[in-house]
């Protein structure tokens, strides 16, 4: 896995520089994909960035956004209750969307703005993506997003949105899938191609 390992250091290079990107690490089960990614996220917290790491999993009627909320409560646990706050800054009401433990934190978080369906979900991402955009300006962000073939269509969606815009952030994003276990009727497969 020698190619494999140097063209992901390449990646995290990138990243560490402001120029991040999205990284797909497919294949069969027990292959390697999770050694591999760990390896990654040991030599990006080794170089000062943040590693984090979010589960998709195969269970029918699962919440939305499963890994990104795994990403968002380890931040919460790790992170300075101030510290955090500021980095929620005005996007915390959308923020708490995901996260609503977040308002037991902080009673400040105003109630969120209530909007169509389509526009609620255009401002979600976009306030979760610019919350991302200042945490990785203060430690640039590897975040690894664990079997995307189970992925729900919400969260890859959300994935899709942050892909159009990590060349201009120090976040670096891995996915691992098992490409023997993609089914053409799950959402994985139509935004494979799009990633």
């Amino acid at each position: 896995r020698d190619a494999e390992r140097a063209e992901l250091v390449r990646q995290l290079d990138a990243a560490l520089s402001g120029h991040g990107g999205v990284v797909l690490v497919g294949g069969e089960p027990g292959i390697g994909k999770t050694r591999l990614t760990e390896d990654l996220l040991a030599e990006a917290r080794r170089r000062g960035a943040t590693g984090l790491v979010g589960h998709c999993y195969e269970m029918q009627g699962s919440p939305p956004y499963v890994p990104f909320v795994e990403i968002t409560e380890y931040t919460a646990r790790v992170v300075p209750p101030a510290a955090l706050r500021r980095l929620l800054g005005d996007d915390a009401p959308e923020v708490a969307r995901l996260m609503p433990e977040l308002r037991r934190m902080f009673p400040d978080i105003p109630a969120p703005i209530e909007l169509p369906a389509e526009q609620q979900r255009w401002y979600f991402f976009n306030a979760f993506r610019a919350f991302v955009d200042r945490a990785s300006r203060i430690a640039p962000i590897v975040a690894v997003f664990e079997d995307l073939h189970w992925a729900d269509e919400p969260t890859l969606q959300l994935l899709l949105h942050f892909a159009q815009t990590t060349s201009s952030m120090p976040l670096l994003i891995l996915g691992t899938y098992r490409d023997v276990e993609l089914e053409t009727t799950r959402p994985f497969a139509k935004v494979l191609e799009s990633l």
